[in-house]
């Protein structure tokens, strides 16, 4: 068996496989962006550059015009693993790019928490972050809606 490998995202929130202890992976094929793909990031953390984040979201989104027409997003930091928030894709795919969308969207998040008590406060910052992330990626589109309404 080779050493090294190489992995292929697929999209799907399920890993396909962990890699046994004495393969390395050295490449990772990435799908091409969708037409009019945008993406967002953010990362709260509590001080420094480096640090930890408390919650990180990541969002990729594609628009046709004002109206999302694929959307991948998840977040870090608020489970053991990294999560795929399909619930967010879901509330997102087929609706224009508003903030009222958006902050409709982040919000379904809530209904996956279950935090510990000393970190009970991560249920909002998750929410918010997740928000972030939306507002990046739908940029000047959510921005122009909110100036309007």
């Amino acid at each position: 068996m080779s050493p090294t490998c190489t992995a292929t995202a697929t999209g799907s929130s399920k890993p396909t496989t962990l890699l046994p202890p004495e393969r390395i992976l050295t490449t990772v094929h990435l799908p091409a962006p969708w037409p009019g793909e945008r993406a967002g990031c953010h990362r709260a953390i509590s001080r420094a550059h480096a640090e930890w984040p408390l919650v990180e979201a990541t969002a990729r989104l594609a628009l046709d015009g004002a109206t999302i027409t694929h959307a991948a997003v998840a977040a870090g930091g608020v489970a053991r693993v990294p999560l795929r928030l399909t619930e967010v894709e879901a509330a997102l795919i087929g609706r224009e790019a508003n903030a009222e969308v958006l902050e409709a969207a982040a919000a379904t998040v809530l209904a996956r928490c279950r935090p510990l008590p000393q970190t009970g406060y991560k249920a909002q910052l998750f929410r918010g972050t997740v928000l972030e992330a939306l507002e990046q990626a739908a940029g000047s589109a959510a921005a122009g809606s909110a100036a309007a309404g």
